[in-house]
């Protein structure tokens, strides 16, 4: 792929949108490749995130001001998600206040998103997307993401009965939480390829940017399902480690 052909881009679902969060991602996924999810807790300097965010769009003093009056009584938590923004349509606009250089893609699927669910207050955003590479730098930077790196040094073919397969699952609650070593007969994953499909939805939302930093969603484990049920080629590695035996 062409670099002028992808660009990396973000966005933020501010914490007035918690309620609408599946559906909001839904649709970002539909129109964009989520590569990574990232939830990050306010703290004291939030204004100074808030200031970060917005450095390079030269937003007035006032927008932070009322952004942070709006955020004050939802949880103190914002949600990142980074995308793969292939083919950017790019557009100059000024609107009177400031001057900055866009994606029309990105442009739409915010607009839409606030339209359909902002349906008081209009004024008080629930999204936000970055336009140029220095605000994708400057979210990366605050959500602190590290993604892990795997080496893979060999792949080996084996046969293992059901029984003796084990994962991890997270247990606990969003921001404090620790993995458990289960069978996989009892997971909400395996629960989810024999139709039960709740207790993964509820895995996926509960642990979405904290535990679980790269993208899961029920659409993208429906397709995977279905690979299964088709008996078709499956690419995809999957990685084990030896824990205990």
């Amino acid at each position: 792929m062409k670099i002028n052909e992808l660009k990396l881009d973000y966005f933020i679902i501010w914490a007035n949108a918690s309620e609408n969060e599946n559906e909001i991602i839904e649709i970002i996924e539909k129109k964009f490749e989520i590569q990574r999810i990232i939830r990050k807790k306010y703290t004291l300097f939030f204004f100074y995130d808030a200031y970060r965010i917005y450095k390079y769009s030269f937003v007035p003093f006032y927008y932070l001001l009322k952004k942070l009056f709006y955020l004050r009584k939802f949880p103190k938590e914002m949600l990142f998600v980074f995308i793969n923004n292939t083919n950017p349509e790019y557009v100059h606009m000024w609107n009177g206040v400031f001057r900055t250089i866009y994606c029309n893609k990105i442009q739409h699927t915010k607009q839409m998103i606030r339209s359909k669910f902002q349906k008081e207050n209009s004024e008080e955003h629930i999204i936000h997307s970055g336009d140029t590479y220095y605000d994708y730098l400057q979210a990366k930077k605050i959500s602190k993401d590290r993604k892990p790196r795997y080496d893979i040094h060999k792949l080996t073919k084996i046969t293992i009965k059901l029984e003796n397969l084990y994962c991890l699952n997270f247990v606990g609650d969003r921001w404090n939480n620790k993995s458990k070593i289960i069978p996989l007969r009892d997971s909400c994953q395996f629960q989810f390829l024999n139709g039960i499909e709740k207790p993964y939805s509820d895995y996926v939302s509960k642990f979405r940017g904290t535990s679980l930093k790269d993208f899961y969603s029920i659409s993208k484990f429906i397709k995977l399902k279905n690979k299964l049920l088709k008996n078709t080629d499956i690419c995809e590695n999957m990685i084990v480690k030896k824990i205990k035996n």
